[in-house]
């Protein structure tokens, strides 16, 4: 589906950092689409993305978020 390769690639784009209301924001702005956050998020959930800032991820849990957003084939 072509609404989720692009949050996928919004996701990606900011290093695994836009959580759902900034992926909401990015797709309203850059690519003029009018989604809620709780239809983003449980996309997000559903493809098993999870935001991760650094600064909360320097507590040891960084490589187990990281690994969970990794693409299994390119």
């Amino acid at each position: 589906m072509r609404l989720k390769t692009l949050i996928r690639q919004i996701f990606n784009d900011s290093k695994q950092s836009a959580g759902a209301r900034t992926v909401v924001t990015i797709l309203a702005n850059k690519h003029e689409i009018t989604l809620t956050r709780y239809l983003v998020s449980k996309f997000m959930k559903g493809m098993g993305l999870m935001s991760c800032q650094l600064k909360t991820c320097l507590n040891g849990a960084w490589w187990a978020l990281v690994s969970q957003t990794l693409p299994i084939a390119l």
